[in-house]
């Protein structure tokens, strides 16, 4: 599936019910939303995304998007526990809200998250899938040629849960080999762990020397080893108010250092040192007590 053929379904539903059209990623929405055969719907469609002002996403949430023949592009994390309003009754007389969803959900428990947005108290809606072949077969490895099989039939109630399981299936096995991957982690750091909780008791009983020593052995590198290279540092506030922040600029970060290392890579050669970065979280800032680095 292209952008130049998921634009015509889209635009079908958009004749009848309110549609919103959910992306993994902010990336992935913007691309779709410069296709040039995208450019007439540009003006007349919302854009639900993080970033914008709050006022904004709730007229989208609680107005906008379940209004008649409206098309809303939004990011993902709109997919999980957002009420979008339907007041509009023509827009149910019509079949209701349409959720498309463009990605393979990490697990079940988010597909059908974003399912339930639409359909919710009593009310109609409908969702859909829409992917592309290219991450079934590259992201899940999926078979192709049994893939294209089940494509190739025609569409309706059987084919689409043959399909369905094939993509859960697939989903599944990707789950165990990263909980796997994270249960190794885990044990990786053990050593790291219980030091850790060292320094915790150290900070609780005000050992001053202990705490000192830890940190010089964390943060503490030799002259030598920095020369040529850049060093950043990133304080984040881990109060629990920021809990729910946490997990995505962890995402980002990684996407962002992944991404600088295959730039760095590319241009001054593989193994190349250019930069090292550290993450200081701190919490509790109201105490009195200081230690001294």
């Amino acid at each position: 599936m292209t952008f130049k053929h998921f634009l015509p379904l889209a635009h079908t539903y958009t004749h009848t019910p309110a549609v919103i059209v959910f992306f993994n990623t902010t990336e992935g929405l913007h691309t779709f939303a410069e296709q040039p055969c995208f450019a007439k719907h540009l003006d007349k469609s919302n854009f639900l995304l993080e970033d914008i002002r709050p006022d904004q996403k709730q007229q989208i949430v609680e107005s906008r998007s379940a209004t008649m023949n409206s098309l809303t592009l939004a990011s993902s994390s709109f997919g999980r526990g957002t009420d979008f309003q339907c007041m509009d009754q023509a827009v149910q007389d019509a079949g209701g809200i349409h959720i498309i969803q463009t990605h393979v959900a990490e697990t079940e428990s988010e597909e059908i998250q974003m399912k339930g947005r639409t359909a919710r108290q009593g009310e109609k809606g409908s969702w859909s899938m829409v992917l592309r072949k290219a991450s079934l077969t590259e992201t899940y490895r999926i078979d192709d040629q049994v893939l294209s099989r089940i494509m190739e039939t025609d569409r309706g109630v059987e084919s689409n849960e043959a399909m369905w399981n094939l993509i859960n299936d697939a989903r599944l096995k990707l789950n165990i080999l990263q909980l796997e991957e994270l249960i190794k982690f885990v044990a990786s750091k053990e050593t790291t762990h219980q030091d850790a909780k060292r320094f915790s008791e150290a900070l609780r009983t005000n050992n001053e020397e202990d705490v000192r020593e830890y940190l010089e052995d964390c943060n503490c590198l030799p002259t030598a080893s920095m020369q040529g290279k850049a060093r950043i540092l990133v304080l984040m506030d881990a109060t629990g108010s920021m809990s729910a922040i946490l997990d995505a600029a962890k995402d980002a970060v990684g996407k962002m250092f992944r991404r600088a290392g295959e730039i760095i890579e590319e241009h001054l050669g593989k193994g190349t040192e250019t930069f090292e970065m550290q993450f200081a979280v701190y919490r509790n800032y109201s105490r009195s007590v200081c230690v001294s680095v």
